[in-house]
């Protein structure tokens, strides 16, 4: 486990788009490109084996900008094939918020990062009490028959605790609120967010 003590400063930041991890959450990637190899490798090599998470923002000049807030995972599975690739599951510790992008050798791009404000990320699983989760579990299915999405209906059965069923409804399935983009998600703590989903399905 991951505590406040082991998270630097500084850390290696993947902008990858529609890639959505959530604290507590996991998160599998196919690894290929030489610059990403190589963070892996260097990622592997460090204690806590961490690697930032990050929308990319697209700007006139053509490098990508980075959203401010993105969340930090720790590679909790790898293995590699046979042509030079890995595949490997980052299991979400904590977000954090951008102060300035590092400049380095490295081929991958680094952040100095602040881990202030999201304190709760690395506590107990969410919960909140108030949620009627039956009734929204309920409506969800109804919306799966209706869009024929029974893949992620499939998929929901199969998580148990309700913070991930919530988590991976927000990065697997097309029925979130249109305005909350994946960088918006993490602005927010992870229930509240998905109290409004009915009003949209």
């Amino acid at each position: 486990m991951v505590t406040a003590v082991d998270l630097p400063e500084i850390i290696p930041v993947f902008p990858l788009p529609g890639a959505l991890l959530l604290p507590r959450a996991r998160l599998p990637l196919h690894i290929f490109e030489p610059r990403y190899l190589q963070m892996v490798e260097d990622s592997l090599k460090t204690t806590g084996r961490l690697i930032g998470m990050v929308q990319p923002s697209a700007t006139p000049t053509g490098r990508d900008a980075l959203h401010s807030i993105g969340c930090v995972g720790r590679i909790t599975q790898f293995s590699e094939t046979e042509d030079h690739r890995y595949l490997i599951t980052l299991s979400g510790v904590s977000r954090f918020r951008v102060c300035k992008e590092v400049d380095g050798f490295t081929p991958y791009r680094r952040c100095e990062v602040s881990w202030t404000g999201f304190e709760r990320d690395r506590g107990a699983a969410e919960c909140d009490d108030g949620f009627d989760r039956t009734a929204f579990m309920d409506l969800l299915n109804r919306c799966f028959v209706a869009k024929k999405l029974a893949e992620f209906q499939y998929y929901l059965g199969y998580l148990v605790r309700p913070e991930h069923q919530y988590q991976q409804i927000g990065h697997r399935c097309p029925v979130y609120p249109v305005f909350l983009e994946f960088p918006v998600f993490l602005e927010f703590p992870v229930f509240p967010v998905f109290q409004w989903c009915p009003v949209y399905l």
